[in-house]
């Protein structure tokens, strides 16, 4: 589907790269432009800072939502802002928190019939240690608060 939609082939059903559900540092398929200027898909370490990076002493921060309004200013998300490291990061849905009952809920967000989107991000290049190894890092952007 996504060779229809964004001109790159990855099955979103393909566990054997990655896990149905991503987490931080976990491995997620991302469509970016290529050093040839096309898009090329590539599996990405969720999590633009992995937790490994983090300084011993320093409390683990989350680096996996860039916000709109912060993205060129924080240290974690300015490089790649600033040299335009941008992504899609192709999913079938999200999850947030829902507080409406006062207690966070588990909420899934993603189209009515289930069908696969994408939503922008970032991408930061790292080094390939090895074939199938997981050679980018990259964080969803988020749109401004307006509560």
């Amino acid at each position: 589907m996504l060779d229809a939609v964004m001109g790159v082939i990855i099955d979103l059903h393909d566990t054997g790269f990655w896990k149905t559900e991503t987490w931080k540092d976990y491995g997620a398929p991302i469509v970016r432009r290529g050093a040839d200027g096309k898009r090329e898909g590539m599996l990405a370490s969720y999590g633009i800072v992995p937790r490994k990076r983090i300084p011993v002493g320093v409390r683990p921060f989350d680096t996996m939502n860039a916000r709109a309004e912060t993205v060129g200013q924080l240290r974690s998300f300015s490089g790649a802002w600033k040299k335009s490291q941008q992504c899609l990061v192709p999913m079938t849905a999200f999850y947030e928190p829902n507080y409406e009952s006062g207690k966070p809920v588990r909420w899934g967000i993603g189209m009515a019939d289930e069908s696969m989107f994408a939503v922008g991000g970032l991408c930061a290049n790292g080094k390939v240690r090895a074939a199938r190894s997981i050679a980018s890092r990259s964080s969803r952007l988020t749109p401004t608060n307006t509560r």
